[in-house]
């Protein structure tokens, strides 16, 4: 069985663009299924109005900015390091090349992220 959550406006004059909120595989429809559908729904709407307050924060956009900035090239230094057949030697210069550069980063969130780094790799 397939749940979907549409929604639309009751109040329009003409007939109102409906709009998928949610979809869902159920391996029985039944009346608490459906509601459990429903009530992850209402919790992922919760948490996307949640999401929208606190990027809309000055603060929040700057630090992702940052974030983005300086830690954008991990996601593929990750991948080089899990490539096989990485000579040890060269784990271990990646490794020291993203400590140096993390030191060198500046603001608060890169010096957490410093001293994380640091207690992982000792």
């Amino acid at each position: 069985y397939i749940a979907n959550i549409v929604v639309g406006k009751l109040d329009s004059p003409g007939p109102s663009s409906p709009h998928l909120i949610a979809s869902s595989v159920l391996e029985v429809a039944n009346s608490s299924t459906i509601a459990r559908v429903v009530r992850d729904s209402l919790e992922d709407a919760v948490s996307i109005r949640e999401a929208k307050v606190a990027t809309s924060s000055s603060t929040v956009v700057s630090d992702l900015a940052n974030v983005k900035s300086y830690f954008g090239n991990l996601p593929g230094v990750i991948v080089s390091l899990e490539a096989r057949d990485l000579p040890l030697i060269e784990s271990v210069k990646i490794m020291h090349t993203i400590q140096e550069g993390v030191k060198q980063t500046p603001g608060p969130v890169a010096s957490s992220v410093a001293t994380k780094l640091g207690q992982v790799l000792q």
